[in-house]
């Protein structure tokens, strides 16, 4: 089931939508404290504290990117084949924007 919120109409559909965006919500809160908590870190000299700096990051771009799919109504809906996925693979994967078979093609 995606969550296509421009055609959500049924109490299910709409909350999954919220949950969705919930744990979105959540897992970006966390990283947002990842990064103050690493900002306020002592330096290292081998980069290390850069390189999770990064990390953190691109996750945060990668929850924002997946909230604006949300907003857009075409979160869960495979950007290579259009085809919704699977509820499943959103739960594991909520950042994909491809769907089990497209991400397998591509590697």
């Amino acid at each position: 089931m995606a969550l296509n919120t421009a055609r959500v109409g049924s109490p299910e559909e709409r909350t999954g939508v919220h949950q969705a965006r919930r744990r979105l919500e959540l897992e970006r809160e966390v990283r947002l404290a990842q990064l103050d908590a690493l900002n306020e870190a002592e330096p290292t000299a081998d980069g290390v504290l850069v390189s999770q700096k990064n990390t953190v990051r691109r996750a945060l771009i990668g929850i924002d990117k997946a909230l604006a799919r949300l907003n857009d109504g075409v979160y869960g809906t495979c950007r290579n084949c259009a085809q919704p996925f699977h509820a499943a693979q959103l739960e594991v994967r909520p950042l994909t924007r491809y769907c089990v078979t497209c991400q397998q093609r591509t590697g």
